[in-house]
């Protein structure tokens, strides 16, 4: 605002030396010019200079939720994490229980954590606990998908493969600058000219390229369910066309 004063100053200064009523040097000032400069010259002190603005308060350095993530009425796609005063996920629910969960990649990176059994507690780079940084900037966690004793894929972080991968199978892959794709790997996955820092596999794609898998409706081809209930719920990871990470599942 103190550019803009200033400004303002300066055209008036420019244009009142402009006027028909300026003296010139040698000549004596009437009594209605020196009235008037006295009267502007008054007005100048008087006028007080404009306060300045209070600066905003800087944005939290954690991820602030929104009222959306703990209400549970159906609802297309609303914001439900904030970060740094930009959305960075958004939830949406379905009358017949399904939630989805949109993450924006620019904000959001995915770390691929190795669990307590799968693969093993050590010497990963994100191990089984989520501490530190981390911890103050985790937005949201699911799990890994089947064990890898049962062979549906493998699993690599940062050069450490505690499963081989296998060409075919649907994975998650993240590179190494932040971002995270989903495919079939060696067909879709990696991108060219990117590094992997790490990939985990499981079963195949569920859609591809918005067309569902033909055993869509074969129970027992997306593994056994717990009591063998025909109505289990699961979950999936997808990304869009956009690159936006999508979480489907049963909250």
């Amino acid at each position: 605002m103190r550019a803009w004063y200033g400004a303002v100053a300066l055209a008036a200064a420019s244009l009142a030396a402009c006027g028909g009523s300026a003296t010139h040097a040698g000549s004596t000032p009437s009594a209605g010019q020196r009235a008037l400069s006295a009267a502007t010259a008054s007005t100048s002190r008087a006028a007080p200079s404009p306060a300045p603005k209070p600066k905003p308060p800087p944005p939290p350095a954690f991820p602030q939720l929104t009222p959306s993530a703990t209400q549970t009425a159906p609802t297309q796609f609303v914001p439900v994490v904030r970060w740094r005063g930009r959305t960075a996920a958004w939830i949406a629910r379905s009358s017949a229980g399904v939630t989805l969960m949109s993450f924006d990649q620019r904000l959001v990176a995915l770390h691929l954590h190795s669990g307590t059994v799968d693969a093993g507690t050590l010497g990963w780079r994100y191990g089984p606990a989520v501490g530190g940084a981390e911890l103050r900037r985790l937005i949201a966690a699911f799990n890994g998908g089947f064990r890898l004793s049962t062979g549906a894929g493998g699993f690599m972080s940062y050069g450490r493969v505690g499963s081989p991968l296998e060409s075919g199978r649907a994975s998650i892959v993240t590179y190494s600058d932040g971002s995270t794709d989903i495919g079939s790997w060696r067909q879709e996955v990696p991108a060219p000219g990117k590094t992997v820092v790490s990939v985990r596999q499981n079963l195949t794609l569920l859609i591809d390229h918005g067309a569902p898998a033909g055993s869509l409706g074969c129970l027992t081809c997306w593994g056994a369910t717990l009591g063998g209930v025909i109505d289990p719920a699961r979950s999936a990871l997808g990304i869009t066309a956009d690159g936006r990470l999508i979480w489907a599942g049963a909250l």
